[in-house]
């Protein structure tokens, strides 16, 4: 799908990106990622002349969100009429430490979604948004429970807001200093910030007998709550998507940065193909084996011979990368900016201990083009869609590939 044709908000004074407009993104594949990876947003508007901002849970369905709170906040009453409404949403992945205070940042990934709320005052439709508002978090929940009563019901609030505009604002850059200042003796670096899940804790008033239900596996101690909040999302919203099945790819999410399943099959598989736009606007696609995954925001190419790619991405710097495990059919779409550092300038020696895996071929290195993520996607593959398992397609892609070889031999 060209970019023409790719769904995107509408853009004016009120979502356009004004400072730092390249890191700005209106389309609808990226704004709801974003939206879908959190589960608290803050919710402003103006009554009275006065603003407020209220934090609060929400959740998205298509084009529109829901948040609730109770039937006695200001807010919610405020809004029953149409309210004009800004919710806000921001992912903090990590603070930067520079080598002059100008340079010192935060990457991050953030949205703002700008509409008119009204109150779900119809019956139907507000049950079945206090469902949504249980089941998104955990899927087929709702079924399990204790009905809520009238007066619980009657107690809560639910607000919705079609999407009319919006915009996602990105920063994975690392640390940038100016050129003059790399050679200078002040210590400089980022720090990665992940929220996590802890480790679950049973209410100590559980009845005997009472397991933890197999829908709550994504929910595990030590993973991103962001993978586990996108996961919740596509399987409530997604009924082809089983529980787990993005959590066992270890690509959960379209968000800005990798997974840890991403990463290791970069790590693993370590041939990319490189997609630039030639001078004359022709796509130009190029598989490089040298890549080294710098964090959950970057890779980093090491150029040995491409000038081809190298001019064009001086030229564009807009850049895809896809790497694939034959075997699975898992794998990665990555979107980014690439940057090129080369040879005989201050940062290029720091670089390439990330390569020391590739042996050889380091001290040929010419170039590393470091490229900050916007955007990571999982592959679509028609096998699962046709309930084929991973270990399905490792067997007959094994098979397939040992058939290729000189006297039936598997090489590799």
């Amino acid at each position: 799908m060209s970019d023409a044709e790719t769904p995107a908000y509408p853009v004016d004074n009120v979502n356009r990106v004004k400072r730092r407009h390249d890191r700005g993104f209106y389309d609808h594949e990226t704004v709801h990622a974003l939206l879908d990876a959190a589960a608290l947003c803050h919710v402003s508007y103006v009554i009275d002349g006065l603003p407020y901002c209220t934090p609060t849970l929400f959740w998205r369905e298509g084009g529109t969100l829901f948040w609730h709170g109770s039937s006695a906040s200001r807010m919610l009453r405020n809004q029953s009429e149409g309210q004009p409404a800004c919710l806000t949403v921001t992912h903090l992945d990590s603070l930067v430490l520079a080598r002059c205070g100008f340079n010192h940042s935060a990457d991050y990934r953030s949205v703002m979604a700008f509409g008119h709320a009204r109150l779900v005052e119809d019956p139907a439709e507000k049950e079945a948004a206090l469902v949504a508002m249980v089941d998104r978090l955990f899927p087929a929940c709702t079924a399990s429970l204790r009905q809520s009563s009238a007066q619980e019901i009657k107690a809560t609030a639910v607000v919705s807001m079609k999407i009319e505009r919006a915009s996602a604002k990105i920063r994975a850059k690392r640390v940038v200093d100016e050129d003059e200042d790399y050679p200078l003796p002040i210590y400089a670096e980022r720090l990665p910030v992940r929220t996590v899940i802890g480790q679950p804790e049973p209410c100590p008033r559980l009845v005997d007998g009472v397991a933890r239900p197999d829908t709550l596996a994504g929910y595990r101690a030590g993973r991103a709550l962001e993978e586990a909040l996108a996961e919740a999302h596509a399987v409530t919203y997604s009924p082809a998507t089983p529980p787990g099945s993005l959590a066992s790819s270890g690509l959960p999410q379209e968000g800005a940065v990798m997974t840890p399943g991403m990463m290791q099959v970069i790590r693993e598989q370590r041939l990319g193909f490189v997609a630039t736009v030639n001078a004359d606007g022709t796509p130009n696609l190029s598989p490089k084996g040298t890549f080294a995954v710098v964090d959950a925001a970057t890779v980093a190419l090491a150029e040995i011979r491409s000038p081809g790619t190298l001019r064009n991405l001086a030229a564009n710097p807009a850049v895809e990368v896809n790497f694939v495990d034959p075997f699975t059919r898992r794998g990665c779409r990555l979107f980014g900016t690439a940057r090129i550092v080369r040879r005989g300038e201050a940062e290029f020696d720091g670089l390439l201990p990330w390569f020391a895996d590739h042996g050889s071929l380091v001290p040929r290195t010419r170039a590393v083009v470091l490229i900050a993520l916007t955007r990571a996607l999982p592959p679509s593959s028609p096998a699962y869609d046709d309930g084929s398992s991973e270990d399905g397609l490792r067997r007959s892609w094994t098979d397939r590939f040992r058939a290729l070889q000189p006297g039936g031999r598997f090489m590799g």
